[in-house]
């Protein structure tokens, strides 16, 4: 495969942090197999191929669905609200490549938390509780925070906050990679034909 699939790839990733924050913001609940291969994606530090990060590209469907009618520029509150969140991490991803001693006590936690993980897993609430702390204790320091929306009556839940800044933070990973990948802003405006065909690639190949 090609970097501009792994890039598209990794936006899914990205666009599924993002619809499961707005899940969780509005409705209290989300797709459980998104969430927990969203969440342990922060955990994958190494590996060979970027598919792996998210436990297979099965573990991006439910992100290859939603990046599908952001790429083809469907509107709706549903869709301006992922568009947001995705704009917002690429901003705060682009200000935490310029923060090496930021990222480095990014890569020093994480593999505590990864540690942590193997004791209890991926989703127990000790980690992402943890990874919640570590979301604070840095992105939220770059800029102008993520505004989540949605229902105060999850919004003021101790478990919901947490939950919502390990997707955020997994979110960023994915951002990463994207740009790792060669991801750029501007082929969100001139490769979305190129992106479209990959999402398409992508959902046969999960046949």
């Amino acid at each position: 495969m090609d970097k501009q699939y792994y890039a598209t790839m990794a936006l899914a990733g990205a666009a599924q942090a993002c619809n499961l924050v707005r899940s969780l913001a509005h409705q209290g609940r989300y797709d459980d197999d998104a969430y927990k291969a969203t969440v342990s994606s922060l955990l994958v530090i190494d590996c060979d191929n970027p598919e792996d990060i998210y436990g297979g590209l099965s573990g991006l469907r439910h992100g290859i669905e939603v990046l599908e009618p952001q790429l083809k520029g469907e509107r709706g509150l549903e869709h301006q609200e992922i568009t947001r969140y995705l704009i917002s991490l690429v901003a705060l991803q682009k200000r935490l490549a310029k923060n090496p001693q930021m990222m480095q006590m990014l890569s020093e936690r994480l593999t505590q938390i990864q540690k942590q993980a193997q004791h209890f897993n991926p989703t127990h609430e000790n980690v992402i509780a943890a990874e919640a702390d570590l979301y604070a204790d840095t992105i939220s320091s770059l800029g102008p925070k993520i505004q989540v929306t949605g229902n105060p009556l999850y919004l003021q839940s101790a478990g919901h906050v947490n939950k919502v800044r390990a997707l955020l933070l997994s979110g960023i990973r994915s951002i990463m990679l994207w740009r790792q990948m060669g991801g750029s802003s501007l082929n969100l405006i001139f490769k979305k034909k190129k992106m479209l065909q990959y999402v398409e690639q992508m959902k046969k190949d999960m046949l």
